[in-house]
């Protein structure tokens, strides 16, 4: 979706809850996706939407699930609703970078099992929960490991100009102001010309969608079928596409096909979600809560 697209779709789907409330508790079980998605909370649900998350954690973080039950007691309700959203940090390997598994499908399956004996240990300590897993969202491989990349010559960048700072003696002799703190600049470039930064538009770049590597092509096949096996699992819970939402479709001129790409831009670093979209995901878990609450 474009961001125009997405804030259209949330605000219809906040228009359904804004008046009415959740009647039951809803806890999202979750990686550090919940952090983005923690600030997003409106404030008149914040009591009965809560977040349990915790960076670079799997379902099967024993520690991270402690603290899950825990929540649960503390609630003190009989029924409440667990959204449980891991995926990320599953299909792909992380150390400093991350990476693709060896043997992805087989590595699917075993999430997939142990998400089965998840559910069976939360149940056997409470007993009347509703347990749904939810979409993993599309995410980039290309993009997470340049902005490390990135961050990490930056840093080393600093060090070595502070150890030369320290070292060589430099006549400063001109001082140009930045948005953000200052920058001095030497004699050698004295005659170059600085131009302050221009303030973009944000919203309208969203429309440029990058190019997805190899390694994110083959990412979304992983995640499309991890997506597809988790309906298995829901049986009788329809729960929200997000990776959906990450879809942006046109139509070239004198084409008649619709090409349909992964707005991969939505991602403030090609895997947590930025406010936009941050919102549109609340809102949804928000929708399906509201439906099961009807069911049950």
């Amino acid at each position: 979706m474009s961001v125009n697209k997405i804030i259209k779709e949330y605000k219809k789907v906040y228009n359904l809850f804004k008046r009415q409330g959740l009647s039951r508790d809803t806890v999202l079980f979750t990686d550090s996706k919940g952090f983005s998605l923690d600030r997003i909370v409106p404030d008149s649900i914040s009591d009965k939407f809560h977040i349990v998350a915790k960076s670079g954690a799997t379902a099967s973080n024993d520690e991270h699930l402690e603290t899950l039950f825990a929540k649960l007691e503390e609630l003190k309700t009989k029924d409440p609703i667990i959204l449980i959203w891991f995926g990320t940090c599953e299909i792909t390997t992380k150390g400093k970078y991350i990476y693709l598994r060896n043997y992805p499908y087989q590595n699917i399956e075993s999430i997939l099992t142990g998400y089965r004996d998840l559910r069976d240990k939360i149940l056997a300590k409470f007993k009347y929960v509703t347990i749904i897993f939810l979409d993993c969202p599309y995410y980039s491989i290309t993009i997470f490991n340049k902005k490390i990349r990135d961050r990490e010559e930056k840093k080393n960048k600093d060090k070595s100009d502070q150890n030369n700072n320290q070292t060589k003696s430099t006549n400063f002799s001109l001082v140009v102001k930045k948005y953000k703190g200052t920058r001095i600049v030497t004699k050698k470039d004295k005659n170059k010309r600085h131009y302050p930064a221009l303030v973009i538009d944000k919203t309208k770049g969203y429309r440029s969608v990058t190019q997805a590597s190899s390694l994110d092509k083959e990412l979304c096949y992983q995640v499309d079928y991890y997506n597809r096996q988790l309906k298995l699992l829901n049986k009788k819970y329809r729960a929200p596409r997000f990776s959906q939402d990450q879809i942006i479709s046109n139509k070239p001129k004198n084409k008649t096909r619709v090409r349909y790409r992964k707005n991969y831009k939505l991602l403030s670093d090609g895997i947590h979600p930025n406010r936009t979209l941050a919102k549109l995901w609340v809102y949804k878990m928000v929708e399906l809560s509201l439906e099961v609450s009807e069911t049950c």
